[in-house]
């Protein structure tokens, strides 16, 4: 008996292609376009010419819930496709830098001096400098602000100051980070700032100030051409001489310095071509200054217990004079050589050790002189 075909069944393969079709079109624009359209052919032809028997068995990779049959082909073709794709880094920016690093040479010291670098883009693409970073804050980098497009170059001026000290290698970078996020460009900047005029000591320490000779600051050409000290600030060095010589010595008057403000360097003014400028550092003691003993009514069982805790170095000598008990104390068993101690007053340590105080006495949590 011949089945005539309904316009109902005709209906159902419609649908079920345009249902197949869409959801092949994710897998379409993961892969190629010609391996897209000829898989999708070939599925709709085989669903069309030829609909499966009610009795065929079939499995969930052969036909989906569309009812469209899925080329295994298509489904590993934009699988490996997405896995190339994922995770690619995006291409850094193509320069090259000439020189490749900036060598300004001999520097004077406190001068700036300047060089310049050439950027080139040998990319493809324009490229643009987003920012250049310098490592320290004596080097500063003015770089083109404007896009560099394929084969142009542009100049870079990097300038570096360097301190007053003399004799120092320095060694510097300044970082390029370009607009589309490619690899940072660093660029070396070195200088070396020339030894002109030789100074000693480094430096002058404040803490001994009471000990040993007066402290003797030398100033000495090491390039052999004679130099005058025009002046010094703060004030503070006597036997400065007005002439030129190849070497010149100053002594430190710790008063003036006092006066001046106890100034933690010293800056010294030449007439040498290449050393116009130097500095000295001054260190300086630590010294903390003591509060004043409060002396209470009840503090004291003796007037020299009571002078020593009070760091009154005649009221313990009259004490000691008078015959007052050594072995007296105040409350916490502080004695009146402890107090001394705890003043820092050697001179009346030495009265009551004179007098015969005991060092070994202590008090109430076992201190002792």
């Amino acid at each position: 008996m011949k089945i005539t075909e309904s316009p109902v069944s005709r209906l159902l393969i419609t649908v079920s292609v345009a249902s197949a079709m869409f959801a092949c079109k994710g897998e379409q624009e993961a892969a190629s376009p010609a391996a897209g359209n000829e898989s999708t052919k070939a599925a709709v032809t085989s669903t069309t010419a030829q609909p499966a028997a009610k009795d065929t068995p079939t499995t969930a990779r052969e036909m989906p819930a569309s009812g469209l049959s899925v080329s295994p082909n298509l489904t590993d073709a934009s699988t490996a496709r997405q896995s190339a794709t994922k995770g690619k880094a995006r291409p850094a920016s193509t320069v090259t830098i000439s020189p490749a690093s900036l060598k300004l040479g001999k520097m004077q010291p406190g001068v700036p001096k300047s060089g310049k670098v050439t950027i080139t883009n040998t990319g493809e693409e324009p490229i643009q400098i987003k920012k250049a970073v310098a490592s320290c804050g004596c080097t500063t980098p003015n770089w083109p602000k404007d896009p560099i497009g394929p084969g142009e170059s542009a100049d870079i001026e990097i300038t570096l100051k360097p301190t007053l000290k003399q004799g120092q290698v320095l060694k510097k970078r300044v970082t390029l980070t370009m607009m589309d996020g490619g690899a940072p460009t660093v660029i070396p900047v070195e200088g070396e700032v020339g030894l002109y005029v030789k100074m000693s000591p480094d430096f002058l320490d404040a803490s001994k100030i009471d000990s040993g000779p007066p402290a003797t600051v030398v100033l000495e050409s090491a390039d052999k051409i004679p130099f005058a000290i025009v002046s010094v600030e703060p004030d503070v060095l006597d036997g400065m001489d007005p002439n030129k010589a190849l070497k010149h010595e100053l002594t430190m008057d710790w008063g003036k310095w006092e006066t001046a403000g106890r100034r933690p360097s010293l800056k010294f003014l030449t007439d040498h071509p290449n050393a116009p400028e130097l500095s000295m550092t001054v260190r300086r003691a630590i010294v903390r200054p003591q509060a004043p003993t409060k002396v209470s009514p009840r503090a004291a069982t003796s007037k020299l217990v009571a002078a020593a805790q009070a760091n009154n170095l005649d009221g313990v000598k009259a004490a000691v004079a008078d015959k007052d008990d050594l072995a007296s104390t105040s409350i916490g068993g502080m004695t009146a050589l402890l107090w001394a101690c705890k003043n820092g007053n050697g001179e009346m340590v030495d009265v009551l050790l004179t007098a015969g105080s005991d060092p070994n006495l202590g008090n109430k949590v076992g201190k002792r002189p």
